[in-house]
C-alpha cells in the first residue's frame, strides 16, 4: 500500500504485535524515533531505506517520527488486528488542484484526490486528526492510510 504524505500531516499505521511491518521510503532514513525503549523490534535495511517494526507488546498507540535525506515523516502507530498493514510505501506528496467528494464527517466534508484528502474545516475548530490537533480552514492530510478523526475511523 503507498501512503502519500503531506508535510507536516500525520497518518495512521495499524500494526499488531503478532506480525513485523515492513515500511519502504524514497531515500534513506537517517532518524527515527518511535515509542518508549524497548516496546518494538526495529530493523534499518542496508540501504537505509526500509525500516522493518515489530511490536513488542499489545494495546498501543504512539508517535513514529522518521527523518530522510529529503523529508521528514510523522505517524501515528496504533495497535489493531483487524486493520493491520504488513507492507507500506512512502512517498512525499503536494497539495492537489482538484478535489471530488469523498465522505461527510460532523467535523466538516473530507474530500479526495488521487494524493491527498482534504478536510474542509470553515470555523477553523480545534480538530484532532491522526494524532495532531489541527485546527487550519483546510486541513490537508496525507492519503494511503484510513483517517482518525477525534477517535473515530474514517
Amino acid at each position: 500500500m503507498s501512503y502519500f504524505m503531506m508535510a507536516g500531516a500525520a497518518a495512521l499505521i495499524f500494526m499488531n504485535a503478532e506480525y513485523p511491518t515492513t515500511i519502504k521510503f524514497e531515500e534513506p532514513i537517517e532518524f527515527y524515533s518511535l515509542g518508549n525503549q524497548g516496546d518494538f523490534f526495529t530493523h534499518k535495511s542496508n540501504n537505509s531505506k526500509i525500516l522493518v517494526i515489530k511490536p513488542k507488546k499489545i494495546k498501543f498507540k504512539t508517535p513514529m517520527v522518521v527523518i530522510t535525506k529529503k523529508a521528514s515523516y510523522q505517524f501515528l502507530v496504533v495497535d489493531s488486528v483487524r486493520h493491520y498493514q504488513s507492507y507500506l510505501e512512502v512517498k512525499s506528496s503536494m497539495p492537489s488542484r482538484t478535489y471530488r467528494p469523498y465522505k461527510s464527517t460532523p467535523y466538516g466534508p473530507i474530500k479526495e484526490s488521487d494524493y491527498n484528502f482534504l478536510l474542509v474545516n470553515p470555523k477553523k475548530k480545534n480538530i484532532k486528526i491522526n494524532g495532531q490537533l489541527r485546527s487550519e480552514k483546510e486541513i490537508y492530510i496525507s492519503k494511503g492510510s484510513k483517517i482518525l478523526i477525534e477517535g473515530e475511523i474514517y
